[in-house]
């Protein structure tokens, strides 16, 4: 469990760089512009309210609002800060554990080069208290710019928050105006529907015609906490690698939870088999060598079907005609 949030959290300081570094699109000033005249540049303080389903945030609002891969993005309109905001599920640990922190730090660190951790504490934020940690890094194969980042992480309603601000390091005085006005404005909304039914961000004016459908949902059968436990081990598990059916049972019965229990997780963690297939076949060949026939046979040891053994094969280009002209002409 720890080690997976860990490993979620360097993925999603990859993803915010990434996209980062890259959303030239979302400056509305030009990058001369904004160098040059940020020391004269009007801090911004009309805000918009932004809601993730029991958690509100104020943004300023000129921020142009994005969301990519699970993540949602708030780029300054004035340089290339970006604030993340990033949503597990299904997380019970609590961040404010010591050695869940301790996990988060060491995450960083492993994800970033040149990683310098600035500072770390324990502080309440509006409505929430959680761990905030500052740092800087660069994103190891992109460059040598030095990141900025001041993230505050929190745990509510079985779900892992982050909140970060991104900055180019020396650029980065425009953090002290907006970030701790961000972070205060963080508030509880009480609501009818699951948690885990929206992690993308809803502006506030729109929440009242959201709740009132999530309230005439009928209600979903009733199931065991150890089934639901299952369930919530088996998604975290596939967010981490790919797993085929058998497999993830065997691995959830290693992990002490019951055949029943097991079974009832792989029937409704929403695997796509073939997809699992497909990424460990990728991931066999990113490691050594294989033939089709080899790599069939490596996949359906690890419990897959014939036929979902031979879509992941050919999902990689291991097609049998490859094989065929190959052998012919050997």
């Amino acid at each position: 469990m720890k080690k997976i949030i860990s490993l979620a959290l360097a993925a999603m300081l990859c993803a915010a760089v990434f996209v980062g570094c890259g959303s030239g699109e979302n400056n509305t000033t030009s990058s001369l512009e904004s160098v040059t005249s940020k020391s004269s540049v009007s801090i911004e303080t009309e805000t918009k309210a932004y809601s993730f389903n029991d958690f509100e945030i104020q943004v300023p609002k000129s921020w142009t609002e994005k969301t990519k891969n699970g993540h949602t993005y708030f780029y300054s309109s004035v340089n290339s800060d970006f604030l993340q905001v990033s949503i597990m599920d299904d997380m019970e640990d609590s961040i404010l554990l010591e050695e869940n922190q301790e996990l988060v730090i060491e995450g960083i660190k492993e994800s970033m080069d040149d990683c310098t951790i600035l500072s770390k504490s324990i502080q309440k934020n509006g409505d929430f208290e959680g761990f905030r940690y500052s740092y800087t890094g660069k994103l190891p194969g992109v460059g040598d710019t030095l990141y900025y980042i001041d993230c505050f992480s929190i745990s509510y309603n079985n779900r892992f928050i982050q909140i970060l601000y991104v900055s180019i390091s020396d650029q980065r005085e425009q953090i002290s105006n907006y970030f701790p006005n961000i972070l205060s404005s963080l508030k509880k909304i009480e609501t009818t529907s699951s948690p885990e039914t929206n992690n993308s961000a809803i502006p506030s004016e729109n929440i009242s015609s959201s709740t009132s459908t999530a309230s005439s949902t009928p209600k979903t059968p009733t199931v065991t906490t150890s089934q639901k436990n299952a369930l919530r081990s088996a998604k975290q598990y596939l967010d981490v690698m790919p797993f085929s059916y058998t497999g993830l049972i065997k691995q959830l019965e290693y992990e002490k939870y019951s055949h029943e229990d097991a079974v009832y997780a792989a029937d409704n963690c929403g695997a796509d088999w073939n997809e699992q297939a497909a990424k460990a076949a990728k991931n066999y060949l990113d490691v050594m060598s294989f033939s089709r026939q080899g790599l069939i046979e490596q996949l359906e040891y690890e419990g897959y079907t014939h036929e979902q053994a031979v879509f992941g094969v050919n999902s990689v280009g291991l097609y049998f005609y490859h094989n065929h002209f190959q052998n012919k002409n050997s």
